[in-house]
């Protein structure tokens, strides 16, 4: 549910999800005027939708930002306060883990100590998710395994049709691979919208996906 202002006041709610929702999905969007918001998340036993009885999630998202990524619970509900417009912090890792603190995810990748040119060159990474940003992340690798121990950069899950652009400076003289995921299996184009990715480098495309995953 959606609560306003300091009053907390109801102003939506979605129906109970049953045990028929297994490994399903909804989307709700809708628009709300600027102020401060409390979203709840409820789960009646307690433990979550991830991951004892499968991998659910859920993300809370404004104009393509993520507010909120959820899932795993030690309690019934989740209580996640923002103000709209939203505007984005700066990912902090206060304990060293490299996640951030906030959502949990991945540390942005840091080429600080780089020499575009010299020492790292451009990599441009562009993409459109479909109506299910929820669906979409990604993944790249040095070398061309995929081992943990060699993640350069990932991101995701996003928020719906909306462009993302990432670019980075890569350590030259070195090999990398991106593997690109839709947690249904049906891209990002073309049933539920017209999403895609492209790579490039110097304005050098690498790769271009239509979306459609095969």
């Amino acid at each position: 549910k959606l609560l306003a202002g300091e009053r907390e006041e109801v102003i939506w709610t979605s129906d109970f999800y049953g045990s028929n929702w297994n490994d399903d999905w909804d989307v709700f969007r809708k628009c709300f005027p600027p102020g401060m918001y409390t979203f709840v998340f409820m789960d009646k036993e307690g433990d979550g939708i991830c991951c004892s009885h499968g991998e659910g999630k859920y993300v809370l998202s404004s104009e393509g930002t993520i507010i909120a990524v959820g899932g795993q619970m030690d309690s019934k509900e989740e209580r996640t306060t923002f103000e709209l417009e939203y505007v984005e912090p700066e990912p902090s890792d206060s304990n060293g883990d490299g996640l951030d603190d906030r959502l949990g995810l991945m540390m942005p990748y840091d080429s600080s100590t780089l020499i575009e040119g010299e020492t790292c060159e451009n990599f441009r990474f562009v993409f459109e998710t479909d109506q299910y940003g929820i669906e979409t992340s990604w993944e790249l690798y040095e070398g061309s395994d995929r081992d943990s121990e060699n993640l350069v950069a990932k991101g995701g899950p996003y928020g719906s049709e909306e462009t993302f652009v990432y670019n980075y400076c890569l350590a030259s003289q070195k090999s990398y691979v991106l593997y690109m995921y839709d947690w249904k299996g049906d891209g990002l184009c073309c049933e539920y919208g017209q999403g895609w990715y492209k790579v490039t480098s110097r304005d050098i495309v690498i790769h271009e996906s239509d979306g459609k995953f095969g």
